[in-house]
């Protein structure tokens, strides 16, 4: 069933960001927003903190996450074009659960004549800590075929 239209409220999350909680508690334990990666530089690691900060509980962070189940909904039966090349990638955290969205995602592209479904292992940011093996595979993807 559709959500109800999100309503504002008090944003938390923005209150702990602009008052300077997230940034604290990021230089005592840089882990918990950190990627999960050795690829980076300092400086690097320092632009993430800063941007996380940043967006965290942005007022358009939190209406995406509140219109989640009403966008799904929306979304329900829709696929992609036939004749559009897709390559999607999937996050294997090593649980019960990337089959089942390795399979959602077969089951969202069986309509598409040419696509692609990579599992890497990593959480939801992949790009955080695959961005290499990423780059290759869409510069493979994208040299093949007619697309």
């Amino acid at each position: 069933m559709p959500a109800p239209e999100p309503q504002p409220e008090f944003n938390w999350q923005r209150a702990l960001a602009v008052t300077g909680v997230l940034r604290a508690a990021a230089a005592v334990a840089p882990g918990l927003i950190d990627p999960d990666s050795k690829a980076y530089t300092e400086d690097e690691l320092r632009r993430m903190r800063m941007m996380m900060n940043w967006n965290f509980g942005s007022p358009a962070v939190v209406d995406e996450t509140a219109r989640i189940g009403n966008n799904s909904q929306a979304l329900r039966g829709v696929t992609y074009p036939d004749d559009l090349a897709v390559l999607a990638f999937v996050a294997d955290e090593k649980t019960e659960h990337t089959a089942e969205k390795t399979a959602a995602a077969e089951n969202l592209l069986k309509n598409v004549r040419r696509h692609e479904i990579v599992t890497l292992e990593g959480n939801h940011y992949l790009h955080w800590t695959q961005s290499q093996r990423m780059a290759e595979t869409i510069r493979t993807f994208l040299g093949g075929g007619d697309g």
